[in-house]
């Protein structure tokens, strides 16, 4: 399944790429994290609790950056494994472009495949929910970043 999406950040090319690789960041701007690393090698590793109805589930993703010497256009390769089976990949395409000195634009187009109990919703509703989760992320990096100026 294809996601495509792009968002405009109140805050500079360089600052927004040091917002979206900074593991503290990272941590407060993804929703139900609990703990972002970075390995000497530049792979991050995040960890979450989501609450599905009743139950919480735990998840653990694997973000690497591939090409990361060129901020303006990289890939990023994510896993994520989770309780019941569930797991997905995705590779995503990615273009940072300044828009002025106070604000960036970046865009994406990812195929994701999910497996598991994931994979029993319909594309749609899962590319909506993913949608929104980038776009919520994208708000708080600003949010974040923006106090630590």
């Amino acid at each position: 399944m294809e996601i495509r999406s792009a968002h405009q950040v109140p805050l500079s090319a360089d600052r927004l790429w040091q917002a979206i690789t900074d593991p503290v960041i990272l941590q407060n701007c993804l929703n139900s994290c609990y703990e972002v690393n970075r390995s000497e090698d530049g792979e991050y590793f995040a960890f979450f609790n989501i609450k599905l109805g009743p139950a919480t589930r735990h998840y653990s993703a694997q973000l690497k950056i591939v090409d990361s010497a060129r901020i303006d256009n990289y890939r990023l390769e994510v896993s994520v494994e989770g309780d019941l089976s569930a797991s997905a990949q995705a590779i995503a395409d990615v273009r940072l472009e300044s828009i002025d000195d106070q604000s960036a634009r970046i865009s994406y187009s990812a195929e994701v495949i999910v497996h598991g109990w994931i994979d029993r919703f319909p594309s749609r509703l899962i590319k909506h929910f993913a949608k929104k989760q980038i776009s919520r992320f994208f708000e708080r990096v600003s949010e974040q970043a923006a106090k630590d100026q």
